[in-house]
């Protein structure tokens, strides 16, 4: 076999296409992207790996972040992983956030590449509605610019990292909903004590 044959995305290419059939069955689909560490710092040896952070005692932990696109139903029943993409994180004191690097060259770009995943789908499916969802790494100006031709089709729910201007006020977002009012409320239950209890104790 060769190199593609065996390629991450030659590896997920027939789970895409059975998850891209099951969300022709629904007409509506929400799509969640994140990234989640992979912590690899118990292999010293291990070549490639990025620094994904460091603890309380400043020691690095290294490893690899991988960015994923789920489909799913409004209930959360899971239809697939649309993409998944490794990658070893760069160190930012080396490579500062800069405004004159092309959009294109940024860690930030995944996430325009996962919505524009959606787009593409959604022409292929078009009765199917989609909503991307991302987290605050997504609240970014390019994203937004991007995503706008194709709201119709593809919505977009960012949660909301900067207190933004909003547009024909003179007030800002976080402002403006604190003083909204409230137009649903969610009770989550969270047990006192871990499940497991740590080891050692009783």
């Amino acid at each position: 076999s060769t190199r593609d044959d065996v390629s991450p995305e030659a590896i997920l290419a027939g789970h895409r296409e059975r998850t891209i059939g099951r969300m022709m069955s629904h007409e509506f689909v929400i799509v969640v992207q994140d990234t989640t560490d992979l912590n690899f710092s118990s292999r010293p040896q291990t070549t490639g790996l990025g620094k994904l952070g460091t603890n309380q005692t400043a020691a690095v932990s290294l490893g690899l972040q991988l960015h994923t696109s789920l489909a799913m139903t409004e209930d959360g029943i899971p239809l697939g992983v649309l993409k998944s993409v490794a990658f070893a994180p760069k160190d930012r004191a080396k490579n500062p956030t800069n405004a004159t690097i092309p959009i294109e060259e940024k860690e930030t770009f995944r996430w325009i590449v996962g919505h524009r995943g959606c787009v593409e789908i959604a022409r292929r499916i078009p009765k199917t509605r989609i909503l991307s969802i991302m987290d605050r790494e997504a609240d970014f100006f390019e994203l937004f610019a991007d995503a706008e031709e194709t709201r119709n089709r593809v919505g977009l729910l960012v949660r909301a990292k900067w207190n933004r201007q909003l547009v024909d006020s003179e007030r800002k977002l976080f402002e403006t909903l604190r003083e909204s009012d409230s137009k649903a409320t969610v009770e989550v239950e969270i047990p006192r004590q871990r499940w497991k209890k740590a080891k050692g104790k009783k």
